[in-house]
């Protein structure tokens, strides 16, 4: 399979990243939506709380929006998401922040960083 150009990614960086702006403003709402006292809550017992869909949701949008910025796929290390972040306000306003400093890094990568092929399976 042939590689995309250094236009072409640059491109398609482009335009993931408005989509990702634009989303990301949605996902901190719906993040800071849910009520401080209702955390815990569960429709079933197995279940995630809606702590840890909010937890959950926040680092791996992190994860995953750093992996061109690293070059590679790593998902066995420690939640980049703070265990300090203990409220949805608190998970709502690191997810802003880290979308918002990622996002940074990821307008300045050059042309071979964006076209690098990443081993999504080890």
């Amino acid at each position: 399979m042939a590689g995309i150009t250094a236009e072409q990614a640059i491109f398609l960086n482009g335009i993931c990243m408005d989509s990702v702006k634009r989303e990301s403003v949605a996902t901190k709402n719906v993040i800071a939506a849910v009520p401080a006292d209702k955390t815990d809550y569960k429709p079933d017992e197995c279940s995630k709380s809606a702590m840890e869909l909010m937890r959950h949701i926040a680092a791996a949008e992190c994860r995953l929006l750093s992996i061109p910025i690293h070059g590679e796929f790593n998902m066995s290390g420690p939640s980049p998401l703070p265990e300090s972040a203990k409220t949805p306000a608190e998970i709502a306003a690191w997810y802003e922040q880290s979308t918002a400093d990622t996002l940074g890094k990821l307008s300045k990568l050059t042309p071979e960083q964006l076209t690098k092929i990443v081993d999504f399976r080890g």
